[in-house]
């Protein structure tokens, strides 16, 4: 991908991020480039522990993000699926479950240097678009921080949190079919 074609694609990501939610700060778009660079490997240790972490946390959630199904692929294809679907068993736990182990099995293609790197493209664009500017500098230093470190994991924004209720996993774009398989009848999905 060309620096022209990236940018715009740097773009678009966080002008959609900005219309689903509009609340989003900086550390919030670092994060949903992350997962759509590396995906959910991060998070997986064992299927017997991501299970229960799963459960444990469909258990406790009462709120969820209005949206269902978020793309978040930058350098890979990946999606926020939403765990409501699991609450309202429009999807099984057991396949959800398996096609989110599933998509943190998948290779990435950018080392963390390289992502690094291209994490300051990103912040350039995100200096520039962001509206909601609570805690910039606090977040830019602990970014930096994590860039340093072996995870360069973060966490949403309390405010994301509080605000979207984000439950989701990561999983990748071409095992969605296979998750919604059935999910629509056939009068829905023509």
């Amino acid at each position: 991908m060309n620096e022209f074609n990236r940018s715009k694609k740097i773009e678009l990501r966080i002008r959609n991020e900005m219309l689903i939610h509009p609340q989003s700060t900086l550390i919030d778009i670092y994060k949903l480039f992350f997962q759509g660079t590396f995906g959910a490997g991060h998070f997986i240790t064992n299927k017997k522990n991501a299970s229960i972490m799963l459960q444990q946390e469909l258990n406790s959630a009462t709120k969820f993000d209005h949206c269902v199904l978020q793309n978040v692929g930058y350098f890979n294809d990946y999606f926020r699926v939403n765990m409501v679907l699991l609450k309202r068993n429009e999807v099984s736990f057991e396949q959800y479950l398996n096609l989110f182990l599933r998509s943190s099995n998948v290779e990435k293609n950018i080392s963390r240097e390289s992502w690094t790197i291209e994490w300051e493209k990103i912040f350039n664009l995100c200096n520039k678009l962001i509206i909601n500017r609570n805690n910039f500098e606090k977040e830019l230093r602990q970014i930096n921080k994590s860039l340093r470190s072996e995870n360069a994991l973060v966490s949403h924004s309390k405010a994301f949190s509080r605000l979207y209720h984000p439950h989701y996993r990561i999983i990748k774009g071409e095992f969605l079919k296979e998750l919604f398989d059935g999910y629509f009848t056939e009068s829905e999905s023509n």
